[in-house]
């Protein structure tokens, strides 16, 4: 499974010199964990609503700080991304790895096409385990021996169960 079959591609930016309220009110109003930030195009940051609530918390004047302080000053710069032909997998190693809960996804040429969050892998998982399907769930403890899979799956078909 590639990235760019699972990453949102609606994808909202912001930009160095936007104030910290755009983003802010881009985050809450999106429901997202965070942005990529984008200069031309190419992704040179990223900025999440803990980043801005942390910076919240150290001021006694909230709404004058988010106005006059831009995005470019509290966002994380150098992000970690992943390219849209890159597997799935990688993008949750790369994200479990550093900790990090959102990935902008890049093209070829280094553009910001998309981005993947902690939900989406949320959603990822769901849907593998067929959580949202009727059905049974079977599950076996077998010894690790060559052939083992096998003759469980024969015993599922002479029972005549669906797989």
């Amino acid at each position: 499974m590639f990235v760019r079959s699972r990453m949102s591609e609606k994808c909202v930016c912001v930009s160095p010199t936007d104030s910290l309220a755009k983003a802010y009110a881009a985050i809450r109003e999106k429901g997202l964990e965070g942005l990529p930030v984008s200069k031309d195009g190419k992704v040179i940051g990223v900025i999440t609503m803990w980043d801005i609530l942390q910076r919240l918390a150290e001021t006694d004047q909230p709404e004058a700080y988010l106005s006059k302080t831009l995005v470019a000053e509290v966002m994380t710069k150098q992000p970690i991304t992943i390219r849209e032909d890159d597997i799935i997998e990688e993008a949750a190693l790369l994200m479990h790895k550093h900790d990090i809960s959102l990935l902008p996804v890049i093209n070829g040429h280094n553009n910001v096409v998309g981005i993947l969050t902690e939900s989406d892998f949320l959603r990822i998982f769901v849907e593998a385990l067929g959580l949202e399907r009727k059905g049974t769930r079977i599950s076996l403890v077998i010894d690790d021996n060559v052939g083992e899979l096998a003759r469980m799956t024969e015993v599922v078909r002479k029972k005549g169960l669906a797989v």
